[in-house]
């Protein structure tokens, strides 16, 4: 038996983290770039 409410929650939680992720590999490719360029 599924539990909608558990699985979309899952999917919101797998769907943040990617997120984040993908925030900090940005803000640290960013922060490589100007230091680079300095």
């Amino acid at each position: 038996m599924a539990h909608p409410i558990h699985d979309s929650f899952d999917d919101i939680t797998t769907g943040l983290v990617k997120f984040l992720l993908d925030i900090r590999e940005n803000m640290q490719m960013t922060i490589a770039h100007q230091s680079h360029g300095l």
